[in-house]
């Protein structure tokens, strides 16, 4: 009476088979697809989400991961079940593939040989010269013969690329590779930005894909920063970014490397990769301008900055007491709305002592791309003062550097997994384990023949040319054998 199997069997044989593996597989594609269609944070500019969808489907992706596919919590879940699934395929094949290894089928029987579609039977007079002749052919075509005694009859058996059946748990294992260093990228890996004025104090922490700030085991500072660009009628298009930067711990200076596209900077397994180059918020100086008329010919030119001051052609000084990247003027007082360079302001002092006077100078669109240009002066309600020449200035700001941080601890995981795959995949489809078996016998007619059979695991049209090479090299050396003793039967006589 068949036993039948309990619940814990008949669990791993659910989620071990082949069916359960293809079905959990196609719903991980099909939400890797969606994550390469759905935009994902922080990749996307909040502007572009609001663009693209409405306020309640923007809510129901974020609230089910869907804006962030690859970190959420039940993608990780998803790529755990896949890799139980082929842990328990791998557990309910291995003992059969492991007899099928570890203990070759090395002697024909009867049976075995009928089913077999591939052999070939040659007559032969003597079955100890013609297994000779046949060990020669075997070991000619690469094959090392080893000869099978059993119930006092002598057989060949030989086998190339035996390793070849474990192809299918070197793709899992491959497969479980990848898996496990994507779920460990999810749970413990982390990427995030960090933008960098050269010059500035070191950072200590980096802005991550949720917009929560993440603190580094270390601190970086950016001595300097550039751009390179192409020449004659590209002169305008960047071909180079490029950042100094150096890595301190505990005050002190470890390590320092210049930095490009494709060329990043690791330290403790966490890589800092050149992304972007533009104009800070950060003012490096202001040259300002003092305009004699409407045409500004012939002006008076100083430079402000933070050390810098400047005087008017009356002699009266000009010193810069703050600027702010981006204002706005409400209820008589100017205020600072953000940290970005988009409506930029200077507040001046004019004078000295209690004749001194406030001023700003607000941006204007009358500059090119690259420019910063500010006109006043204007009282904080936008009124201009008077008693003051006009004043022009062209704000030179600080460059900025971007860099893109990541540090994903799974990768070697990923890669060795990449890696293990391709070796498996090669095993799988183009080498063959190739099995032969040589055996004299007696054929249905009564006639003494040295029977050749052969088998491989898959590719049989594959397998039916080296069949045939292999018994037209065994057919060859019987008939050498042949010729060989043919003189000495005559010399016998």
């Amino acid at each position: 009476m068949a036993v039948e199997p309990g619940f814990g069997r008949k669990l791993v044989q659910t989620i071990g088979a082949v069916r359960t593996g293809i079905i959990i597989l196609i719903i991980t594609g099909i939400v890797s697809a969606a994550g390469t269609v759905v935009l994902q944070r922080p990749l996307t500019d909040p502007e572009e989400f609001q663009r693209a969808y409405s306020p309640g489907v923007l809510r129901l992706l974020d609230a089910t991961g869907m804006t962030d596919v690859y970190h959420a919590w039940w993608y990780a879940a998803l790529l755990a079940l896949l890799a139980i699934s082929i842990i328990f395929a791998s557990i309910e094949r291995w003992p059969t593939v492991w007899r099928y290894y570890s203990r070759p089928y090395r002697r024909a029987e009867p049976p075995f040989r009928a089913a077999l579609p591939q052999q070939k039977s040659f007559p032969i007079d003597n079955p100890a010269n013609a297994l000779e002749a046949a060990e020669r052919a075997l070991r000619q075509q690469g094959l090392k013969p080893e000869r099978i005694i059993e119930h006092d009859e002598v057989s060949l058996f030989a086998e190339k690329s035996r390793y070849a059946v474990m192809a299918v748990f070197i793709v899992h294992f491959s497969l479980l590779l990848i898996m496990l260093g994507g779920i460990v990228d999810s749970i413990v890996g982390y990427k995030g930005y960090v933008q960098m004025v050269p010059g500035e104090p070191a950072v200590r922490q980096i802005q991550l894909r949720d917009n929560t700030m993440h603190r580094l085991p270390f601190e970086l500072r950016c001595d300097e920063a550039g751009q390179e660009n192409y020449t004659g009628q590209f002169a305008m298009m960047p071909k180079r970014w490029w950042s100094k930067l150096v890595v301190l711990k505990d005050g002190r200076e470890i390590e320092r490397k210049e930095i490009a596209v494709n060329e990043p900077l690791v330290r403790d397994g966490i890589r800092f990769y050149q992304s972007g180059y533009g104009q800070s918020a950060v003012l490096k100086q202001a040259r300002v301008a003092v305009a004699n008329d409407a045409q500004m010919s012939n002006p008076a030119v100083f430079r402000l900055s933070a050390t810098d001051s400047g005087a008017l052609p009356d002699s009266r000084p000009v010193r810069m007491l703050r600027f702010l990247p981006d204002v706005y003027q409400m209820d008589g007082g100017v205020y600072q709305r953000s940290r970005d360079l988009n409506a930029a302001a200077i507040e001046l002092e004019i004078g000295v002592g209690a004749q001194a006077q406030r001023a700003w100078l607000f941006r204007t669109d009358q500059a090119g791309p690259e420019e910063v240009a500010l006109v006043g002066p204007f009282d904080p309600k936008g009124e201009l003062l008077k008693g003051v020449p006009r004043l022009v200035a062209r704000a030179e700001m600080l460059p900025y550097t971007g860099l893109q941080v990541s540090y994903e601890p799974g990768q070697w995981g990923v890669w060795a997994g990449c890696l293990l795959m391709a070796v498996g995949l090669v095993m799988a489809f183009w080498i063959l384990h190739q099995r032969y078996w040589v055996m004299p016998l007696t054929d249905g007619n009564g006639k003494l023949v040295l029977w050749l059979g052969g088998a491989c695991n898959k590719n049989r049209e594959a397998f039916v040319e080296h069949f045939t090479e292999v018994a037209a090299a065994v057919e060859q050396e019987l008939a050498a054998a042949a010729a060989r003793s043919v003189p000495n039967a005559t010399s016998a006589d």
